[in-house]
């Protein structure tokens, strides 16, 4: 190890069980990825939607290397896209000399207002750099997109501190299938973006440098980052999830902010289209059963062809979308009720039946609309003879269905859905519903 490396390592003040002194930071981060569980379609017309966090995770594991000046490189590895990636360190450091584009100019703009970056010409100019590196070009469209949301993200959050970098290894893997309606790339920005805040919390704390983060060109950064290094803080998330805000556009072009929401802050959220999401808490655990039909869907066309009923019948696809909004509404209200602590075993028994039901009635407004498809109304019927009741989730035309599990459900008949699902070609999980947002893991 080389003498500056030493001192980096060994002679700043100790920042816990994340710094060894042999290989410098290292530490992983998890998010949680989600479902919709009202308000699939109705949401784009200003109804009322749902959303929980699910129990499949998206971990990112972050590790410094030794610095040698022959051969030093930041390493990506995504291996759920079959991705591997290196960049020559040197050449990383003197894209972060670069000033960001940023409006109106770059005296305002720091660590703590990611909207202040000229998101369309920041993206073109990662793009630009990708496109002459390595065998950037070769890759699919996924592997793109997940190799510029690192890259965007990383420059934009490190140009402008005053932070000194060291090498590393970062890798992240999911639980979630990608592309499935499970929020797999928020759970995956989230995840860059608190690692990548992580990393600044333990870097800076290591350094000692406690005062200003920003360099002198530009605005002063005052982040209180919290000196508790085993979680984030509500300024620490509000900033993770505004930064994946950004990393969402790269994937979804104009996301409507409630992934990257939920990703960060985990339990439920309420959301209308142009309000900002109402987060709820979850405290009552909920078990549910997510099944992949492993049939592709194509959004944008199942959009289409809601709006093409709702156009064709109006006052029926109206009256679809307000029940669709009550639904919801309802559905909001009985979750209070499982959240209550004086919530006793008949009322909780009573209020599981509602929102049953009312995943029965969702789905069967949904397939009126046209966006079901023959594999989920076969998890719906073999759901149906042990008394369960399944939904679509999503976009629909394939892709995911949920269903809740009662407290009270046997286990026996339990395995037998899942094998009977497994028989019938279908991908089964156990998951539990609003579990906690981002977190340090290790």
């Amino acid at each position: 190890m080389s003498s500056t490396i030493d001192s980096l390592f060994l002679n700043t003040p100790s920042s816990g069980d994340f710094i060894n002194k042999s290989n410098g930071i290292i530490f992983t981060i998890s998010t949680p990825g989600k479902v919709i569980l009202h308000g699939e379609h109705s949401v784009v017309y200003g109804k009322l939607a749902l959303a929980a966090s699910l129990g499949l995770r998206t971990s990112g594991t972050f590790r410094e290397n030794e610095y040698s000046d022959d051969a030093s490189v930041i390493e990506v590895h995504f291996p759920d896209i079959n991705l591997h990636y290196s960049f020559n360190f040197k050449e990383i450091q003197n894209l972060l000399e670069k000033p960001l584009p940023v409006n109106p100019d770059i005296s305002c703009f720091n660590l703590e207002n990611p909207e202040k970056i000229d998101h369309d010409l920041h993206l073109k100019n990662i793009e630009g750099f990708l496109s002459g590196s390595g065998n950037y070009d070769t890759l699919n469209k996924v592997q793109k997109n997940s190799l510029v949301s690192f890259l965007y993200l990383f420059t934009a959050m490190f140009s402008s501190l005053n932070l000194k970098l060291c090498p590393f290894h970062f890798s992240v893997s999911s639980q979630l299938s990608i592309g499935g309606g499970t929020g797999s790339s928020a759970s995956f920005v989230i995840s860059l973006v608190a690692s990548f805040l992580h990393y600044i919390k333990l870097a800076t704390r290591r350094s000692g440098n406690r005062v200003n983060l920003s360099k002198d060109i530009y605005a002063p950064c005052l982040f209180t980052l919290d000196s508790d290094t085993t979680m984030f803080n509500e300024e620490e998330l509000k900033a993770i999830s505004n930064w994946g805000f950004y990393g969402e556009k790269i994937h979804h072009g104009n996301p409507s902010g409630v992934d990257n929401t939920i990703c960060t802050y985990g339990s439920l959220i309420a959301f209308k289209k142009g309000c900002p999401p109402n987060r709820k808490s979850m405290s009552y655990p909920l078990k549910l059963l997510l099944i992949n039909t492993r049939v592709s869907r194509d959004t944008k066309s199942l959009v289409l062809k809601a709006a093409d009923f709702i156009q064709k019948f109006h006052n029926v696809g109206n009256a679809l979308l307000n029940t669709m909004d009550e639904i919801s509404k309802t559905a909001l209200e009985l979750l209070d009720v499982l959240n209550k602590s004086n919530s006793n075993e008949d009322e909780i028994a009573t209020t599981f039946q509602k929102l049953e039901e009312l995943s029965e009635i969702n789905h069967s407004l949904l397939r009126i609309l046209g966006v079901s498809h023959p594999s989920l109304e076969e998890i719906v019927r073999i759901l149906k003879e042990y008394g369960l009741k399944a939904k679509l989730t999503g976009a629909g035309g394939g892709g995911y269905s949920t269903c809740l599990v009662p407290p009270s459900f046997s286990q026996n008949y339990l395995d037998e859905i899942l094998a009977k699902l497994s028989n019938s070609g279908f991908d089964v999980k156990i998951t539990t519903l609003g579990v906690e947002g981002v977190r340090v893991d290790s």
